[in-house]
């Protein structure tokens, strides 16, 4: 899908923006709650940090470690769900969605390349650790061992973007008046209305 200028942006996205840049001056606004299935149907759900927006897109971009237990999860059943709470403006955005993860096998848009040049050293290292839930040794828990690498200009193999493709959103402004907005992808375009609290 092709993204002209702001203003035709659908109102769930142009709300989004809003509420990061009002709630920009803290940390954890750019936290998310991303929800995955299992392969048994039970849910999973961890926090993810917000990357940005694929150019020309409305996919929320995060970046994670194959190795990581989600992309079983996301592999088995694509169908994904965000929480995301901005407490400075008191508001909710709940998205239902598909996600698609770009690997070093896959990635056609460079979003690996882009997302990894722009991560700290630190960040960077985190993928030359163990994997993840691995148990750890006394030589695995070595700072040198966790910090190889981490200056490396191409992302390790390991590094992925997940992009989560929105097909639906429930924007719920907990003011007083309290309003709430859903939005719906048809395929083609997004509808909105608001909607009882």
């Amino acid at each position: 899908m092709t993204i002209g200028d702001s203003s035709t942006l659908p109102a769930w996205r142009r709300d989004l923006e809003r509420a990061l840049k009002r709630n920009r001056g803290d940390a954890h606004s750019r936290y998310f709650q991303l929800a995955s299935v299992s392969a048994d149907g039970s849910p999973r759900n961890r926090t993810v940090v917000f990357r940005g927006f694929a150019p020309d897109s409305h996919d929320l971009l995060v970046i994670s470690d194959d190795r990581a237990a989600k992309h079983t999860e996301l592999l088995h059943n694509s169908a994904v769900a965000i929480a995301w709470y901005f407490s400075r403006s008191r508001e909710q955005f709940r998205v239902v969605g598909n996600a698609v993860v770009a690997t070093c096998d896959n990635d056609t848009q460079r979003w690996r390349q882009r997302l990894w040049s722009a991560l700290s050293d630190a960040a960077k290292a985190q993928f030359f650790w163990p994997a993840p839930g691995a148990p750890l040794s006394s030589a695995s828990q070595s700072t040198s061992s966790h910090d190889q690498g981490s200056h490396t200009a191409a992302p390790p193999d390991n590094f992925t973007v997940i992009a989560v493709s929105p097909v639906s959103v429930d924007h719920l402004q907990l003011t007083n008046p309290q309003r709430r907005f859903k939005s719906h992808w048809d395929g083609e375009h997004w509808s909105a209305c608001e909607v009882n609290p």
